[in-house]
């Protein structure tokens, strides 16, 4: 029975010495695991805090396209605007040219009257001199004093 019992003993010394590595062993896995765990908290940390700030980010780019959004409408407004006035000026601008065209056709016809009746000048001066050489001699300084003014 001391045999079977110094057996036992040996059997239960050797599971024990086999449970106190197994323990050890998993303490060990325990402890990195833990430590693995505390690593991808803290990297489930740091990637949340970069979460927020990424937010922060976008909501400030959001703003600021909001922003640029209201200023693009303006300067389209500005631009319809400012076309508008340009055709405008381009209407006023031809109706300028037309009226300019018109007066410059006026006056080439007011010349060529101008030109006849300064013809027509001519020839009565002419005819007046003559009346007045063979009238009298002496009123023909007075008559050409008066057609000079």
């Amino acid at each position: 029975m001391l045999k079977e019992l110094q057996a036992a003993h040996l059997s239960l010394t050797q599971q024990a010495e086999f449970l106190k590595k197994t323990n050890e062993g998993l303490k060990m896995q325990q402890e990195r695991t833990l430590a693995e765990v505390a690593e991808k908290e803290k990297q489930i940390k740091g990637l949340k805090s970069d979460v927020l700030e990424r937010e922060r980010n976008l909501e400030g780019l959001q703003k600021e396209l909001r922003s640029q959004n209201e200023q693009i409408h303006e300067l389209e407004e500005n631009v319809t605007i400012l076309r508008k006035e340009l055709n405008k000026t381009e209407q006023a601008r031809k109706e300028i040219s037309i009226k300019a065209s018109s007066l410059e056709l006026q006056k080439s016809q007011v010349e060529a009257k101008l030109g006849k009746l300064e013809e027509e000048l001519g020839k009565h001066t002419q005819m007046i001199q003559m009346i007045h050489s063979l009238s009298s001699g002496k009123l023909k300084g007075d008559v050409t004093a008066n057609l000079s003014l």
